[in-house]
């Protein structure tokens, strides 16, 4: 996980709103149990890219996080 983080973080510093880069840095929270951190960097990915092939995934986690979009 700590890599994935990193990597995540490495490609935000270069490339703020990077959509791909934003939800994966959410996925690695979710992953890791970290569900607040996770909400907030999927909640922007949906927001930087609301006509992704991915917005089911990501909706569907956030309604097990208790967020709603």
């Amino acid at each position: 996980m700590p890599g994935a983080i990193k990597d995540s973080n490495t490609a935000l510093e270069h490339y703020p709103d990077y959509p791909s880069a934003v939800e994966n840095k959410g996925l690695v929270f979710y992953a890791a149990g970290q569900p607040d951190s996770a909400a907030l960097y999927l909640v922007r990915f949906l927001t930087l890219e609301p006509n992704s092939p991915e917005l089911q995934k990501v909706r569907a986690i956030l309604q097990q996080l208790g967020r709603q979009p």
